[in-house]
């Protein structure tokens, strides 16, 4: 039988409760970690909130040769525009505040005439940090709406909208 000294015993002793602490230590680490904070994917869609928003609420629909359309006419900081729950590139949206509807892309000015009402249309639609055509600018309700058009040439009248009433006025 071998005769071993006590401090070799003792170092050994020593080694195989710190392999046992290290084995014990990864396992329960293992078990009670929790997993990782979900974080579900950034919708990156362009809102904002609501009370950054013009307020449609009981505002008319406009109305072309006599028939209601989902449009709603508006005037927002100034700007004559008709607005739409669905978005519209936000340059084209503007366009019709330069000089026949013209605009260069790449420096967001209108080719001819004066840029001051396009470019504060921009200033108000333009994407900011998101991905989308607009920045919505109104609400009614939870329903977002968009500029669909700069001035108001869209709308030849105006009326309720439904379902409260479908009044537009007839043959215009």
């Amino acid at each position: 039988m071998a005769n071993f000294e006590p401090a070799y015993i003792f170092l050994a002793i020593i080694i195989i409760v710190i392999i046992i602490w290290v084995i014990g230590f990864v396992f329960f680490t293992k078990i009670t970690a929790k997993p990782p904070d979900f974080t579900p994917p950034t919708n990156n869609q362009c809102v904002k909130s609501t009370n950054e928003l013009f307020n449609l609420t009981g505002a008319l629909c406009c109305c072309t040769q006599g028939n209601q359309t989902s449009l709603r006419p508006a005037t927002i900081q100034g700007l004559p525009l008709v607005l739409s729950t669905s978005s519209t590139f936000y340059l084209d949206a503007c366009a019709g505040f330069c000089e026949d509807g013209m605009y260069n892309s790449s420096s967001e000015t209108c080719k001819s005439g004066s840029n001051s009402k396009f470019q504060d249309c921009i200033n108000l639609s333009k994407p900011q940090n998101c991905q989308g055509l607009a920045l919505p600018v109104a609400v009614d309700g939870i329903q977002f709406y968009y500029i669909n058009s700069a001035t108001m040439d869209q709308c030849t009248s105006t009326g309720d909208c439904a379902p409260k009433a479908n009044d537009c006025p007839n043959g215009s």
